[in-house]
C-alpha cells in the first residue's frame, strides 16, 4: 500500500542556500567570520519573510477540534535540487481536516453489505437477483471448505527438528486433501454454467496456497525470498539500535513474504469468482497538497472498450490494502484504533478517498484491509457535494464523510469465511455479469 503527501510549500533553509552562493560569489575569499555575520542576519530577514508570507498563505485545510484552519504539510528544498521533493505520510489528522472521520464502533458486516448493495442498486436498477446463486456457493463453501488454520499455532514449532514438524504438517496436508475429496464429490452435482466450471478449481488453488504458507511459516529458513527479508530487518535494526542486544535467531526473524500473503488473498477472491484487475496510481491535488495512491490489490467491473467515450472505462468494485502485522496492536476494545496505528489509518482513508473518482458507486469506495491472513472491510459513504468542496477548497466545509468498518475476519478459518461468503458472493456476480454485458452487442 502506497500512499504519501507530497506538500509544495517553500522552505526557508533552501532560501538561506541560494543567498549563501550569491554572497560567495560577490565576496569570494572574504573573512569567515564576517560572512557567517552577514548570512545569519540574510537568513534572520529571510525567515521572517518567509513566514510572513506563510501566514498569508491560509491553508484549505479545517481542524476538526479548534475549528481555525491549519496546514499539516512538510517542506521541501528550493534549491539547486529542488527535483528531490520531501513527502510525508498522510495521517489520520489529514482525513479529519478534509471532515472525513471512521465510525466510532465496527459495523456487523451484514449492515454494511446492506448498504453497499442499496448504493450499487441506485446506480445499476437493472442488476439481477443474484440470491439463489449466492446461496447455493455460499452453502457450498461452508460445508465443504472446513479447513481452520491459526498461524500462530505452527509459528511455535519452528524451533523443533524436523521430523516433528513433517508429523504435525501431515495432520495439515490430511485436512486439506479431505477437503479437495469433498469438493470433488459437491462438483459432480454442479451445473456447468459460468460459476459451476470454476468453483472446484478455485477450491483447490487456495487450500493449496494455504498449504504453501504454512510451510513457509515451518520451514522459513529455506524460503530464499523470507531470508532476504530478514536479513535487511536485522540489518537496519542493526544500524539505528542505540543500545547493544542479542539478536533473535534467523528462523525467528523469517516470515513468509508480504508477496506469499497477497496472492493468498488472490486466490481467497477467485473462490467467490472475484478477478483482479490491473493496479492503477491515483493523483490528485487537494489544496495545497498531492495526493498519491497505489493500492496493493484492484477488483473492477470490466471496461466497455467497445462503446465511445470515457465513460466506458472500468470502474474500481474492491480495492485491497496490505498492513504489516507490526502495525497491529494488542486488540483491547473494538475501536480500529486499538488494531492499527493512526499512520495505517491515514493511507486507508486516503485511498478510499483517491478512488471515489473511480469507484462503481461513487462518491463512496469499498476496500478491505488485510493484515496476513485477517481482512477487515472499510467503506467511506460521503456526498458529491463534499468531494467537490475538497478538491474546490470550499471551507467551511457543510457536509462530511464518513467510513464504515467491521470486525475483523480470517479468510483461514471456516467461521469466519461462512461469515464474508454471502457478501464476497454478490461481488463476484456482480462483476461477472458486468463482464458478461460488456460483450452483448444486441
Amino acid at each position: 500500500m502506497e500512499s504519501c503527501v507530497k506538500p509544495e510549500s517553500r522552505n526557508i533553509v533552501g532560501t538561506c542556500r541560494r543567498k549563501r552562493k550569491l554572497k560567495d560569489e560577490e565576496q569570494g575569499e572574504s573573512s569567515s567570520m564576517a560572512e557567517s555575520s552577514s548570512m545569519d542576519e540574510e537568513c534572520e530577514i529571510t525567515g521572517t519573510q518567509s513566514k510572513e508570507d506563510s501566514t498569508k498563505r491560509k491553508s484549505f485545510l479545517r481542524s476538526s477540534l479548534s475549528k481555525e484552519w491549519v496546514s499539516t504539510s512538510t517542506t521541501e528544498e528550493d534549491n539547486e535540487d529542488s527535483d528531490k521533493s520531501y513527502s510525508s505520510k498522510w495521517q489520520c489528522v489529514d482525513l479529519e481536516n478534509i471532515n472525513i472521520f471512521y465510525c466510532d464502533e465496527p459495523q456487523p458486516l451484514e449492515e454494511l453489505m446492506k448498504t453497499v448493495k442499496e448504493d450499487v442498486l441506485k446506480k445499476y436498477p437493472d442488476t439481477p437477483d443474484f440470491g439463489e446463486t449466492v446461496r447455493k456457493f455460499t452453502k457450498l463453501t461452508k460445508e465443504n471448505l472446513l479447513v481452520s488454520l491459526d498461524l500462530d499455532y505452527y509459528r511455535k514449532y519452528r524451533p523443533q527438528p524436523k521430523s516433528g514438524k513433517v508429523w504435525i504438517e501431515n495432520f495439515l496436508l490430511m485436512d486439506i486433501k479431505s477437503n479437495i475429496e469433498k469438493a470433488k464429490e459437491a462438483d459432480r452435482d454442479l451445473d456447468r454454467d459460468l460459476f459451476g466450471r470454476k468453483w472446484l478449481s478455485a477450491v483447490e488453488m487456495f487450500l493449496l496456497k494455504t498449504a504453501l504458507l504454512v510451510k513457509r511459516i515451518l520451514y522459513p529458513h529455506e524460503d530464499e525470498e523470507s531470508i532476504k527479508e530478514a536479513k535487511e530487518v536485522i540489518h537496519v535494526k542493526r544500524k539505528t539500535r542505540k543500545k547493544p542486544g542479542k539478536d533473535k535467531k534467523l528462523y525467528e526473524r523469517c516470515e513468509p513474504a508480504e508477496t506469499l500473503y497477497q496472492k493468498l488473498f488472490v486466490t481467497f477472491g477467485q473462490l467467490f469468482f472475484l478477478d483482479d484487475s490491473e493496479v492503477d496510481k491515483r493523483t490528485f491535488v487537494a489544496g495545497n497538497k498531492i495526493v498519491n495512491s497505489t493500492p496493493d490489490l484492484a477488483y473492477c467491473t470490466s471496461a466497455r472498450v467497445l462503446e465511445p467515450g470515457t465513460e466506458s472505462l472500468q470502474k474500481t468494485m474492491l480495492i485491497v490494502f496490505e498492513v504489516k502485522v507490526k502495525q497491529t496492536k494488542i486488540v483491547t476494545s473494538n475501536h480500529l484504533e486499538e488494531l492499527v496505528d493512526s499512520g495505517v489509518l491515514g493511507q486507508v482513508g486516503s485511498e478510499l478517498f483517491a478512488e471515489v473518482f473511480y469507484s462503481f458507486v461513487a462518491p463512496n469506495s469499498l476496500g478491505i484491509m488485510c493484515m496476513e491472513t485477517k481482512l477487515i472491510f472499510v467503506y467511506l459513504k460521503t456526498e458529491e457535494e463534499h468531494i467537490i468542496s475538497i478538491l474546490d477548497c470550499k471551507i467551511p466545509f457543510k457536509t462530511e464523510g464518513k467510513i464504515h468498518f467491521t470486525k475483523p475476519f480470517d479468510m483461514l478459518k471456516a467461521e469466519d469465511r461462512a461469515e464474508v461468503s454471502e457478501f464476497l458472493y454478490w461481488l463476484g456476480c456482480f462483476q461477472n455479469e458486468h463482464r458478461q454485458n460488456t460483450f452483448r452487442t444486441t
